[in-house]
């Protein structure tokens, strides 16, 4: 067997590097096909719901989503609900196949009779290849950050206070007797003027009861005086 020289094995270890700069031109040339896929869009759903003595107008609630560890971001990231009500994030996309996490909490509202539910959710969407090739997406929410429990839908769920009604209760234990009678000044007059005309008759008659009882008194002494003159100066 014949022993290849050092110029040969020399010749062959050239020739190499060209083969691999001809392999890696052939692949960007002609992309192997399980490689290349379809952009993929998502819109993560969020629920709010009130209990309780709701104001009027309603609240406008604001969620909002962020990305764990650089995963895609939609457009806006703050949700903005009126009510109870769902809506949607902008869409987020996808050009690869991957797990990504997010977070989603609900921002405190400033009503004086509102409690705001402070669930945090954690959110996984994980993108696969299809069977046709194209990225296909499954969307979990969990209420742990290690995403063990049950799955669930991301609704936050608002109470809100009754209002006490204190005006009615203070009337109705004011007691009837306490209350004073809501009389104008001119019938304050009129009640004074009856009074004094009442009080005013009454003198009248005392006095001319005395009149006549001083007039006979007086008549019946002068009688007597005459008859006593008479009987006893004849």
């Amino acid at each position: 067997m014949r022993r290849r020289s050092k110029e040969e094995i020399k010749t062959k270890i050239r020739k190499i590097p060209a083969v691999l700069l001809l392999a890696v031109l052939c692949l960007a040339v002609f992309p192997i096909s399980t490689f290349a896929a379809d952009a993929v869009q998502v819109q993560i759903p969020v629920s709010i719901q009130t209990s309780g003595e709701t104001p009027s107008p309603e609240e406008n609630y604001t969620v909002e989503l962020q990305a764990v560890d650089d995963a895609p971001m939609p457009s806006e990231n703050v949700l903005e609900i009126s009510g109870s009500g769902k809506a949607f994030f902008s869409p987020i996309q996808y050009t690869t196949p991957g797990i990504y996490y997010y977070t989603i909490t609900q921002q405190s509202g400033t009503h004086k009779r509102g409690h705001y539910d402070q669930t945090v959710y954690y959110v996984k969407v994980s993108v696969t290849n299809g069977e046709n090739g194209n990225l296909e997406t499954v969307i979990a929410a969990h209420t742990d950050a290690d995403m063990t429990d049950a799955k669930c839908d991301i609704t936050f769920t608002n109470y809100y206070k009754p209002i006490k009604k204190t005006s009615e209760s203070t009337t109705e234990t004011i007691p009837t007797t306490k209350r004073k009678p809501e009389t104008k000044p001119g019938n304050k007059t009129s009640i004074k003027k009856s009074k004094n005309k009442v009080k005013t008759g009454d003198n009248s008659n005392a006095t001319l009861f005395a009149i006549l009882l001083l007039v006979s008194g007086t008549g019946l002494l002068i009688i007597a005086i005459s008859r006593y003159r008479e009987k006893y100066h004849k």
